[in-house]
């Protein structure tokens, strides 16, 4: 019978609350040089990437914060980055409006008005007149309305997208729930030919995958098979994934391809793999 990893119920609800909270503060203080990025380069193309560069920041935050207070429920971290990216727009707009204070410059018009970020609805007023009036130009021509609107409603697709699907594409890492810990990833040191016959293969990788992998010939440079070891110390049961790995004609971008991910095997047969083809530790935020 094929058991795989199955997430367990999040085992510590103050850390959510933690996630939720880190991850606005850290929003809120990317926020700042974002708005005044936006502000200092009214150059269209710039902008987009200073947007990419912004929405990958805290997608990066919000998975790095999931891993540091064990969030172990996909779903919750998902929320944190779309909650995290929605408040980030509003907090570069906060930071916009006070950048453009008349005579002050950011930080002296953010002591002049440190509440305007509580006061959502003035920022919404101004945001209304800003749409009106335009807040750039390209050329002689004045960018309002709906040009506008459409370049806003890009941005906040950027900013609140990128995060969840940056958390969201991150694979599932076992918890041990026992140890309040995760477990390490170890990767073999060795290229294994590619697995055509998936099924059969996670069938025999139940049952004897030491003398499985055994029988596994070398890969080729751009056509080979990958296999990793979750394991905790103390813990009966470990983990194992096996992927089909394509390389692009560069050799630099692989494309992965799941043959079997987090399948239970026991702690024996997991020490024994790691010890015959010398397993590395793969870097924590890496998993």
């Amino acid at each position: 019978m094929i058991k795989t990893y199955q997430t367990p119920i999040q085992p510590n609800s103050l850390n959510v609350t933690l996630l939720f909270s880190i991850s606005l503060a850290v929003a809120f203080v990317i926020s700042i040089l974002y708005g005044i990025l936006i502000a200092t380069i009214p150059v269209i193309y710039f902008n987009f990437f200073i947007t990419l560069g912004f929405g990958i920041v805290i997608g990066y935050s919000v998975r790095i914060l999931s891993k540091i207070l064990k969030v172990v429920n996909r779903r919750i971290s998902i929320r944190a980055a779309l909650v995290s990216g929605l408040a980030a727009y509003y907090f570069q707009w906060v930071v916009y409006i006070l950048f453009f204070v008349e005579g002050s410059d950011f930080f002296e018009a953010y002591f002049i008005n440190p509440t305007l970020v509580f006061k959502p609805w003035l920022v919404a007023q101004i945001i209304v007149d800003v749409h009106a009036v335009g807040d750039w130009a390209i050329g002689s021509i004045v960018i309002n309305g709906w040009p506008l609107t459409i370049i806003w409603i890009i941005e906040l697709v950027i900013i609140i997208l990128i995060p969840s699907m940056m958390v969201k594409s991150q694979p599932i890492s076992p918890f041990s729930v026992i140890t309040n810990s995760w477990y390490k990833k170890f990767t073999l040191h060795k290229d294994f030919e590619s697995i055509a016959l998936k099924e059969a293969f996670t069938q025999s990788l139940i049952t004897h995958p030491v003398e499985l992998l055994k029988t596994l010939r070398n890969g080729s440079v751009n056509y080979f098979s990958r296999v990793t070891i979750f394991y905790h110390e103390g813990d009966e049961v470990q983990y194992i994934s096996v992927q089909n790995i394509r390389r692009d004609k560069t050799g630099k971008k692989e494309m992965p391809t799941d043959v079997i991910h987090l399948l239970e095997i026991q702690s024996d047969y997991a020490k024994q793999l790691m010890a015959v083809y010398h397993a590395k530790k793969d870097f924590f935020f890496d998993y």
